[in-house]
């Protein structure tokens, strides 16, 4: 009995020690699917006045050669899948779309944005970085779902935590009945 509660104790420890971060992570992203307002109001909320790109103007308007050049600056590894005329924010924009995100840049003004799924990111015309947003909702969603920050893994990821924590609560459920086991079959068949 003393081996079957050692090497249920060094599996649950480890167990535990490998769940711990998902298990807190599962917990803050749980809390934040039921208490949204609550969580986004303690991070960051990106919001910013976008007033003054409204006052920028160029001599000419943005071509489509110069906002793929400013588009090639971000996942330079990735090819060009669409270009087109968009608004974006009130500005009339060109979108380069890749496959990480897109590149909107403001053709009158020649400000841009770098957008993810995760966040977006928004430029002078001369490179500075003026504001960052992140989409938290997304990556706690994401988060929670897969248990990792995208599909890329599947749920594989996820599922291989799910199995742990269930290891992890068998093994807890065991050692806590084990050692009780032989007082409680005592006292049923009175020996």
């Amino acid at each position: 009995m003393s081996r079957v509660l050692r090497s249920l104790r060094l599996v649950h420890s480890w167990l535990g020690v490998l769940v711990l971060p998902w298990i807190v992570l599962f917990g803050l992203t749980g809390f934040y699917l039921n208490h949204e307002r609550a969580v986004l109001a303690l991070l960051p909320d990106g919001a910013y006045d976008e007033s003054p790109l409204r006052d920028l103007r160029r001599e000419l308007p943005v071509s489509q050669d110069e906002a793929l050049l400013i588009a090639q600056q971000y996942w330079a590894d990735q090819p060009v899948l669409a270009l087109e005329r968009v608004t974006y924010h009130d500005f009339l924009s060109w979108r380069v779309k890749k496959q990480p995100g897109y590149v909107l840049v403001a053709i009158e003004t020649g400000h841009y944005y770098v957008k993810s799924n995760y966040m977006r990111s928004t430029y002078a015309p001369d490179g500075t970085r003026l504001n960052v947003k992140i989409y938290w909702p997304y990556i706690f969603g994401v988060f929670h779902r897969t248990g990792w920050k995208d599909w890329s893994l599947s749920t594989i990821f996820a599922d291989i935590i799910a199995l742990s924590l269930v290891g992890f609560g068998l093994t807890g459920l065991l050692l806590w009945y084990l050692p009780k086991h032989k007082r409680i079959r005592r006292r049923i068949l009175g020996r």
